[in-house]
């Protein structure tokens, strides 16, 4: 089926996510954004929602967030972070990635609570926006009676920004 002399490709067809590689990824792409990768795969192929699936293959894919982290001003001297005054006061939150894909999980999500160093491992998926992080969040540290005043994030894809934005809506009633 073609619209416009285009190839449409039902979801079924595990060929999108080769071609938002081959138009995102290879060196002759150069690493577009969401729009330019999504017009190059336009000009030969559609398929329902492919926006969707474009902007989470670019905001997923690591290679781009680590260079956007570099491109950023350089940040002053670290400075280590208060001690907390009492538990769940303040949590430091890291992930790690690159795991070989076992029971749906790609990554581990690891909360520490920092007041007594108590750790939660989260089972997510391989690519988690910060949506994904709160939901898991929110599902395995808030919801087990913990509560807290600050967080702290780091090495993550998602700005903290984003974190605090999602887990603002995510706690919001509905």
């Amino acid at each position: 089926m073609t619209k416009r002399e285009r190839v449409f490709l039902p979801r079924w067809v595990n060929l999108r996510k080769e071609i938002m590689k081959k138009c995102h990824d290879s060196e002759w792409a150069g690493h577009p954004g969401i729009k330019r990768t999504q017009a190059l795969i336009e000009e030969a192929y559609f398929w329902l929602r492919m926006r969707d699936d474009v902007e989470m293959y670019v905001k997923t894919y690591l290679v781009c967030q680590e260079e956007m982290m570099e491109q950023r001003s350089p940040t002053g001297f670290l400075e280590p972070l208060p001690t907390p005054r009492r538990p769940w006061d303040s949590v430091s939150m890291d992930f790690i990635i690159g795991l070989p894909k076992f029971d749906g999980c790609g990554s581990i999500m690891v909360v520490v609570e920092r007041f007594s160093k108590y750790a939660v491992f989260i089972c997510g998926p391989k690519y988690m926006t910060a949506k994904d992080v709160a939901r898991l969040f929110f599902k395995n540290v808030v919801n087990i009676g913990a509560f807290l005043a600050t967080s702290c994030a780091t090495e993550m894809g998602a700005s903290r920004d984003d974190l605090g934005e999602s887990c603002s809506r995510s706690w919001a009633p509905t």
